[in-house]
């Protein structure tokens, strides 16, 4: 490379540097502008920040929150209680459904109502205990959901949990009468209301055949011991009462011990299967709280960057007619 190559290539590069350099400058020179414009005119941002707070306490929306509670569905009725909800929601603000259900509009808060399964693994897979692990996996396959649906909180799996959580959207705290209301009219669903009396029937009737089998296995047992109270010289007795009526001691108790912890069950079950939705635990209520709704902080920032925005422009407009100017002259 020649000297005059070599020469003409550092003074390339010197250039380069030097442009660098002096952009560099004349940026922080337009920070230094910028920074002095702000303070010159500090009271005016000081304004617009007083301005912005007030306006934006002025504007402020009433505070909203959340109800959670969890519930418990009987009869089989999920699909239906699901079904039910999203009417429920998507009627709130008509005068019509609210009047029918007899909902005081007055006072009533309730803006959104949703409803989704608690999720329990180990509840599910005892109850699809039937299905075997091929026919499950076929089921899994061919779920169709979105990635924001958990895949076993989807209908296919809907029917298999006794347990959900309701979240209600209030415009008042701690509002349990709309709680209460809300599940009140889920439970007066006709569809849901003729289940809860034909399943309460079946559960009535299977208790009193129950308790009649288990009469009917104390009055063999205390015929049998009486025969026993006969002692050995009935032994002949005995025998034949056993190979004749073909008698099992141990079946028949083990039979009652069952019948018995059946009937307890459905006692029980009877006692809170009353209605088709039954709240299982406390409400908790939640304050809704989002960046959306502290306007007295949004509008003084806004107010702020339209105010440097407009000078920035401002700014921007006297430096191309300078430029401008100086071409044409």
């Amino acid at each position: 490379m020649s000297t005059h190559d070599q020469s003409s290539g550092e003074m390339d590069l010197g250039a380069i540097f030097d442009l660098i350099r002096k952009g560099f400058l004349s940026l922080v020179r337009e920070c230094f502008e910028a920074v002095g414009f702000v303070l010159k005119r500090w009271w005016i941002i000081l304004l617009l920040i007083g301005a912005g707070v007030a306006l934006g306490l002025w504007n402020k929306p009433e505070p909203t929150y959340t109800a959670s509670v969890i519930v418990k569905t009987n009869f089989g009725t999920q699909p239906i209680v699901y079904n039910t909800v999203s009417q429920i929601s998507s009627n709130l603000y008509n005068s019509e459904f609210l009047r029918k259900n007899e909902v005081d509009t007055a006072s009533f808060s309730v803006m959104d109502v949703q409803i989704k399964p608690a999720v329990n693994v180990l509840e599910l897979m005892s109850k699809m205990e039937n299905t075997n692990s091929r026919n499950f996996e076929v089921i899994l396959r061919n779920l169709e959901v979105s990635d924001e649906v958990n895949v076993m909180a989807s209908g296919q799996f809907l029917a298999s949990y006794d347990y959900h959580t309701m979240e209600i959207s209030l415009g008042r705290e701690n509002a349990y009468d709309d709680v209460e209301k809300i599940i009140e009219i889920i439970n007066n669903n006709e569809l849901i209301q003729r289940l809860a009396v034909q399943e309460i029937k079946g559960m009535e009737t299977k208790i009193n055949r129950l308790d009649s089998t288990i009469a009917q296995i104390d009055f063999i047992l205390d015929q049998y011991m009486e025969v026993v109270g006969m002692g050995n010289q009935q032994i002949d007795n005995l025998s034949f009462y056993n190979s004749q009526n073909n008698l099992n001691i141990n079946g028949l108790i083990t039979n009652k011990a069952e019948y018995f912890l059946e009937v307890e069950q459905l006692k029980v079950d009877l006692v809170t299967s009353q209605m088709a939705v039954v709240a299982v635990s406390n409400v908790e209520f939640a304050e809704v709280s989002s960046l959306r709704d502290r306007k007295e902080l949004l509008y003084p920032v806004a107010l702020v960057g339209i105010f440097l925005l407009l000078a920035f422009g401002r700014y921007l407009y006297f430096i191309l007619k300078r430029q401008i100017d100086k071409e044409l002259s």
